[in-house]
């Protein structure tokens, strides 16, 4: 490749920087400036050009000012303008995950007049997230950092709607790199030695064992398990009935206070009638039972707790204490229904029957999710086809 003045590879992170002099325009001499965490020499590249065309964007000054009378800061028009516009136009559970994605980047560029926001400024923000850590101590994926910059964009598109900028200067931003993960998912024996480890002393534990088991043995959304209701368990028939889902928006300062709301399931496909075994329906009796001599039964909730919906909080504090306590590997709330469909597949169950238990609205989606772990695919269908030989 050749070489571009000014722009660097670091041998150590392997990413792009640039190091050039610019007239900042604060004394007589130039400043040299370097900006580093470019997945591209091309990106670089970019980055350089516009600070040459806008070397105001350098200043170490975070509080940006924009020449416009009639600037809006970016935290305003996020919280007045694009929330309500986006909230109208998509169901609350995607709301709800779409906004989760932008927190960090409200908290960032808030203050920011919209139309004062660069390039540069995106890149250096996406480079600050690059080098910081989640509250459990990993580093933020690619993948949510691409969301979050397809977020900005998308504000920035509705800002430019309204004509409080010309430009969205988000769009064509690469992509970083995405490196594919299988989902985690525990066995059947994992899960039973953390089964067995389960204190079942106190309200709060057997509500938690009793959500987790559900969760196992039914590869329901935790949505979907909090919205369930007595009436949609049919003890006769053995089936339970998926009509609901429960959406929960966290406290955080970029949109307000928590709170629970109950709409449809995710998809259309997503309301569906499945079977339950013996030991389930015989686990969630039993809870129906302390439920009724404790005398609170919440509007029929079956996973209300002192009449409040079970929090995430409450989940990865069990989660994680029994995890330490069994030995099992920690996993995450929603990879029980991961470990469901496991479960299935290594039982020989037909994906058609996977993908209509799980509420996928096709078929790619369970196969994009699961199909490694049919692992004797080919020979198997080779070995039929033989077989068949005439």
């Amino acid at each position: 490749m050749a070489k571009i003045p000014n722009v660097y590879k670091d041998s150590k992170t392997q990413k792009y920087y640039f190091k050039a002099d610019f007239d900042l325009g604060d004394s007589d001499k130039r400043t040299q400036i370097l900006r580093r965490g470019f997945d591209t020499q091309r990106e670089a590249k970019e980055a350089l050009d516009y600070a040459r065309l806008n070397p105001e964007v350098l200043k170490k000054n975070p509080k940006k000012k924009s020449n416009n009378s009639k600037s809006i800061s970016f935290g305003n028009f996020y919280d007045n303008i694009f929330l309500p516009f986006h909230e109208g136009r998509v169901k609350q559970s995607t709301f709800v995950s779409n906004i989760n994605s932008l927190v960090k980047a409200i908290d960032y560029f808030r203050d920011y007049p919209i139309d004062s926001i660069t390039r540069v400024d995106i890149f250096e923000f996406r480079n600050t997230m690059l080098s910081r850590k989640t509250r459990n101590g990993t580093k933020y994926s690619a993948d949510f950092l691409n969301r979050m910059v397809f977020w900005i964009r998308q504000v920035l598109d509705l800002a430019v709607d309204y004509e409080y900028i010309t430009v969205n200067v988000a769009t064509n931003i690469k992509k970083l790199p995405v490196q594919h993960k299988e989902v985690e998912f525990w066995t059947i024996d994992e899960f039973k030695k953390f089964n067995a480890h389960l204190p079942q002393n106190e309200l709060d534990d057997i509500i938690f064992a009793t959500a987790i088991y559900v969760l196992f043995f039914t590869g329901l959304r935790i949505g979907e398990l909090l919205a369930l209701q007595w009436q949609d368990i049919d003890f006769n028939k053995k089936t339970l009935s998926v009509r609901k889902n429960l959406v929960v928006r966290r406290k955080g300062k970029s949109y307000g206070s928590a709170c629970f709301s109950l709409t449809t399931p995710k998809t259309k496909s997503s309301m569906r009638k499945i079977g339950i075994d013996d030991k389930t329906l015989e686990i969630l009796q039993n809870w129906k039972q302390i439920q009724s001599e404790r005398g609170f039964f919440h509007d029929g909730y079956i996973f209300q707790f002192e009449g409040e919906f079970l929090s995430d909080s409450f989940f990865r504090y069990k989660m994680i204490g029994n995890c330490k306590k069994s030995g099992i590997k920690k996993i995450k709330i929603h990879s029980l229904r991961h470990s469901h469909a496991s479960f299935l597949i290594y039982r020989g169950v037909d994906v058609l029957h996977i993908q209509k238990r799980l509420g996928h609205s096709n078929i790619k989606t369970t196969l994009g999710l699961y199909g490694h772990l049919y692992p004797n695919y080919e020979s198997d269908l080779m070995l039929i086809l033989n077989n068949e030989n005439i």
